[in-house]
């Protein structure tokens, strides 16, 4: 309270705790440098990675529905990643569908066979990935069975052209 009442005293403690606070400011500055906009370090231009793909030729039509079909199993896994676990599954059993009734009318020598090939593939693994985190294990072995005769019809198809080809 004598602060207040003595205006030489409050000068005092003003000049004291403006040293302080100058004092901080001081301690807490390093180098100007170091608050200076650096150069951004250069990016060299790099292809992008071209792991899991293969080349694929056919008409427009044919490479656009690839693309759409590769999206569609994308969509499905991202229902599946938000938790649409069924919408998911119905999905991915209707393009693995879709794919096998395709691989069953394509002609044994088109370039789509060998995409579809790995996309069935790739759809009855994820399915069985997901059942099996589901504790579906009667759902498994379903797509397993499936998966087995699909194989079975395919190399009837290659066997009967090889036969036919001799």
């Amino acid at each position: 309270m004598s602060v207040i009442r003595n205006p030489a005293s409050f000068r005092n403690a003003a000049i004291l705790m403006a040293l302080i606070v100058a004092m901080g400011l001081l301690a807490g500055c390093e180098s100007a440098d170091k608050y200076k906009k650096k150069p951004a370090a250069e990016v060299q231009e790099q292809e992008e990675p071209t792991g899991g793909e293969f080349a694929l030729s056919g008409s427009p039509a044919e490479l656009a529905w690839v693309k759409n079909m590769a999206e569609a199993l994308d969509a499905a896994r991202l229902k599946y990643d938000l938790r649409d676990t069924v919408g998911a599954i119905v999905s991915a059993d209707s393009l693995s569908r879709v794919a096998e009734t395709a691989l069953d009318t394509i002609p044994m020598g088109h370039p789509m066979n060998d995409f579809l090939a790995i996309y069935v593939a790739d759809v009855y693994g994820t399915l069985q990935k997901w059942e099996t985190e589901r504790g579906n294990h009667a759902a498994v072995t379903a797509l397993s069975k499936r998966y087995n005769l699909l194989a079975e019809r395919l190399q009837h198809r290659r066997d009967s052209v090889m036969a036919t080809d001799q």
